[in-house]
């Protein structure tokens, strides 16, 4: 309280303070267009051994196989590792990832 105003948390600040199980990212190309920026953000926020899904939905289905490429290079060097192998449904490409570290059982290269 300052200057007689009582201030109350934004909804922004108070999930700021809560460490999150998993993150869900939709569609969300920093994590390989800027991975280091992307990938600590991110971890800053999970609990430990929380973990990363990333889905993305390239704009023709021949194109899954290079985003789960692309996804899994950049994550590799910000030092995540897949614990789910890439999965394609349809279109569209999911990846689990967790911090080094904190992967219960890594999925194949």
């Amino acid at each position: 309280m300052g200057g007689g105003r009582a201030e109350r948390p934004s909804a922004a600040s108070r999930w700021a303070a809560t460490p999150f199980d998993l993150v869900l990212a939709i569609s969300v190309n920093a994590f390989w267009t800027e991975p280091a920026n992307a990938f600590p953000s991110v971890a800053a926020h999970l609990q430990p051994r929380g973990a990363l899904v990333l889905v993305y939905e390239p704009p023709t289905p021949a194109g899954c196989a290079a985003v789960a490429a692309r996804a899994r290079a950049a994550a590799a060097t910000a030092g995540w590792c897949v614990v789910v192998p890439p999965e394609v449904r349809g279109s569209r490409v999911l990846l689990r990832l967790e911090p080094e570290g904190t992967a219960r059982t890594p999925g194949p290269a």
